[in-house]
């Protein structure tokens, strides 16, 4: 039997600022870094696709649906999104996510 490897990630929030409440300190600026070395971990790991559980983008504004879009095909694996509320934030979110 063959195990089939994957990864899960979530609120990773493409697109935030310093603005607006936050727990902890956020990793802005890094996001290509951060994603590069994600991808040459996935090949290292030989993981067959990865599952992001939501709240990928911030705002759920076009210009953060293209930068996840751009950052998340850098993976060069299969990437499954469930959109959480932050994907959804603006009235027509869903239907750039299309």
């Amino acid at each position: 039997m063959t195990a089939t490897r994957f990864a899960f990630i979530t609120d990773t929030h493409i697109g935030c600022d310093t603005t607006g409440w936050h727990m902890q300190p956020r990793f802005l600026g890094h996001d290509d870094a951060l994603y590069d070395g994600l991808a040459r971990w996935l090949s290292e790991h030989d993981v067959a696709f990865v599952v992001h559980g939501g709240d990928v983008v911030d705002q759920g504004t076009q210009p953060q649906i293209d930068r996840a879009a751009e950052l998340l095909s850098r993976l060069r694996v299969p990437v499954y999104v469930c959109l959480g509320n932050h994907d959804l934030a603006q009235p027509d979110s869903i239907d750039r996510w299309c």
